[in-house]
């Protein structure tokens, strides 16, 4: 959901990107998070609740070692399956990400 529409700047910069830190504090950047706006007006509403069920899905089979769906991702709605695939691979670069940033730490010793 865009708030202010009007007020798209285009072809702008990227003038945002997700940048964390170690608990050592090496900053480590994610992969293709560069964006030209704010990060809060780029996200739908829709993959804000996609986010959200995954989520609780993740909590589910974590503490009961059950599936919304069942295994069988065939029972699954695909939009939800696609939403999870997306989910995985932004939580594979973070942690990529994130190991990159450890190994510099201990290379600097």
């Amino acid at each position: 959901m865009r708030y202010f529409p009007q007020d798209a700047i285009p072809d702008r910069q990227p003038c945002w990107s997700a940048v964390y830190s170690t608990e050592k504090g090496t900053s480590y950047e994610i992969e293709d998070t560069e964006l030209s706006e704010c990060p809060a007006s780029f996200i739908s509403a829709d993959a804000a609740e996609f986010v959200s069920i995954i989520n609780r899905a993740e909590l589910i089979k974590e503490t009961h070692g059950a599936s919304f769906f069942g295994g069988d991702l065939n029972q699954w709605p695909s939009v939800l399956v696609d939403a999870v695939a997306a989910y995985q691979d932004e939580k594979g670069k973070e942690h990529n990400a994130h190991m990159e940033a450890l190994m510099r730490e201990r290379e600097q010793k």
